[in-house]
């Protein structure tokens, strides 16, 4: 009785890893023949077998059929429409195989084809979370996903999906104010040479500059835009950012120096060279030399007359200094027999009234725009433009300017 006890258990035993085996094989040969509902059944029963779930192969098929369920759902096939809600989560199926397959692979069989799923895996981790990130506003999810990406392609030292998805990471993380997770994928990027377009990279240096800015952190400020100019020397941003860095440590002859070779490289691109002329002025006024910041948003603006930022900052320039004379005058003491209190006061005057025209041009420039989303992205400016214009003319008492830039002011707030 013992003996054919023992050799039921045996044949029972047997006829589990045969049948295990056969769901392997059958998986194999459904999803050759395009049959992927079948082929997951049987790889998912595999890979869930006491048998058969400390195998390398199954593991390695389950990514395949996973991978390619994903592809079918993608190109919207007849099996691919069913699939989509039959199998939502193909993309953490995959990913967890992978990573079992590689660990469970210790005779290196299946090594040389791990890549290709990697690669794979990392670029839809990354378009997951670019939808996550710019369909639903979901920026926590969006990291997430890049978590994934990034780490999927350390693992094939794919660092082109490393850097998109540590960008957009990073970004997800601005959105949040998440400022340590920004510091965390955004300070990578900053170390070396890397695939960020122009853009992003203009976005990423400056995101940090204006964090380690509002920190007070110049140590890091500086290390941040000294690696800007080494990594993309040809970024007449990264000559502002450097010279910006230069004047928050107090070094302003070394700022000036920085800016003024900025200019330089630029100075056979006209159209550049009239935006670097404005953020070189923007650097002679934060160093306090207001007459050389003049001369450059001038010479911007006898290249384009009709521009914003040339505008817009020379008026803002002498609007801040207005109310720095009024600021002055506030401070006068009130016993003071010197006429300081008025001459401050008729300044200030001076100073606004020479705003006006600089604010109103940089008004018309936005007005005159024809494309609504170029419009829309400038609307936080135009706010500003009339805020400052209706506290001009409130100080210079010209009133009925005044209610018709409030009136406009009003109908933006609505």
């Amino acid at each position: 009785m013992k003996k054919l006890t023992f050799l039921a258990l045996i044949l029972s035993f047997s006829g589990a890893i045969f049948a295990q085996s056969l769901n392997v094989s059958s998986a194999i040969e459904a999803q050759n023949r395009g049959y992927l509902r079948k082929a997951r059944g049987y790889i998912d029963a595999a890979c869930q077998h006491e048998q058969t779930k400390g195998e390398a192969r199954a593991w390695y098929y389950k990514t395949l059929i996973y991978c390619k369920i994903g592809g079918a759902i993608a190109d919207n096939t007849k099996e691919g429409k069913a699939l989509k809600t039959e199998a939502a989560n193909w993309p953490s199926q995959a990913y967890e195989a992978a990573l079992t397959w590689q660990q469970l692979d210790n005779d290196g069989e299946y090594k040389d084809k791990i890549n290709p799923f990697f690669s794979y895996l990392s670029a839809q981790y990354y378009n997951m979370a670019a939808a996550a990130a710019s369909d639903q506003q979901n920026y926590a999810l969006a990291m997430s996903y890049c978590d994934s990406s990034i780490t999927l392609a350390n693992a094939v030292k794919d660092n082109k999906f490393v850097t998109a998805a540590q960008c957009l990471a990073g970004k997800c993380a601005a959105n949040m104010q998440n400022m340590d997770a920004v510091k965390k994928y955004f300070q990578p990027l900053t170390r070396g040479k890397n695939t960020l377009d122009d853009r992003d990279a203009q976005y990423v240096y400056n995101t940090l500059f204006q964090l380690y800015t509002k920190e007070q952190d110049t140590v890091n400020a500086m290390k941040l835009a000294r690696n800007y100019n080494r990594n993309r020397p040809n970024d007449y941003h990264a000559s502002e950012m450097l010279a910006s860095a230069y004047l928050l440590n107090g070094n302003t002859e070394k700022g000036i120096e920085t800016i003024n070779k900025g200019l330089e490289k630029v100075k056979d691109n006209p159209a550049v060279y009239c935006d670097m002329l404005c953020r070189a002025a923007n650097i002679y006024e934060l160093a306090g030399d207001f007459s050389k910041a003049e001369e450059q948003y001038k010479e911007s603006l006898t290249m384009n007359e009709k521009q914003f930022t040339a505008n817009f900052g020379m008026g803002s320039m002498v609007y801040n200094r207005a109310v720095d004379k009024v600021q002055a005058a506030a401070n006068v003491p009130i016993d003071d027999e010197t006429g300081l209190y008025d001459q401050l006061v008729e300044e200030s005057k001076g100073f606004f009234q020479q705003s006006i025209p600089y604010f109103t041009q940089a008004v018309a420039y936005i007005d005159g725009l024809t494309n609504e989303a170029e419009k829309a992205a400038y609307r936080a400016n135009l706010y500003n433009c009339l805020t400052a214009l209706n506290n001009v003319y409130a100080r210079l008492e010209m009133f009925d300017e005044m209610k018709a830039v409030k009136a406009r002011m009003e109908s933006m707030q609505n």
